[in-house]
This record gives C-alpha cells, structure tokens and sequence, in this order.
C-alpha cells in the first residue's frame, strides 16, 4: 500500500476540480483522512504491482457526493479526461 506524504496526480487532480471558494473543498482539505490506511491495510500484499492510494481512492469517490459525477464510470472517464489532458 502506497503511503506517500507527497500528493499523487489523483489528489492534484481532484483539488482542482473543486473551487476554491467552495466551502466543501475547505471542510475537504481539513479532514484528516490517514485512518483509511489502517481500515484497509489488511487489503493490501507486499507482493507484487503496488495498489493505488487508498486516501486518493476514497476522495475520487467523495467527488460523486460533492456533485462532480453522477456515477462511478462518469468519473472514471471524467479523471481519465483531466489527467491526460
């Protein structure tokens, strides 16, 4: 499991996608969201390709509820968008 202190491209990504004046994005950037690590840690091997992010995941699925996408596909192909543009 991939527990980086930088920020990823999907947590570059999703920060722009929300305004800066929005309210959610100041109550977003304030939670501290490193208890996902150890609620999934037992999902993750030490074996292999390493997995995505979990911290990243769980804010691209928090943009389904702020409004960004109504599903998860439309913001799969939403991200895939912006970040190879």
């Amino acid at each position: 499991m991939r527990k980086t202190i930088q920020p990823s491209f999907a947590d570059l990504t999703i920060a722009n996608m929300i305004p800066a004046d929005n309210p959610l994005k100041i109550i977003f950037e304030s939670i501290d969201f490193s208890f996902i690590y150890e609620l999934c840690k037992n999902k993750y091997s030490q074996c292999g390709r390493q997995g995505f992010n979990p911290k990243s995941l769980f804010k691209a699925l928090l943009l389904i509820y702020l409004g960004y996408a109504s599903s998860e596909r439309e913001l799969a192909r939403k991200l895939r968008l912006t970040l190879s543009a």
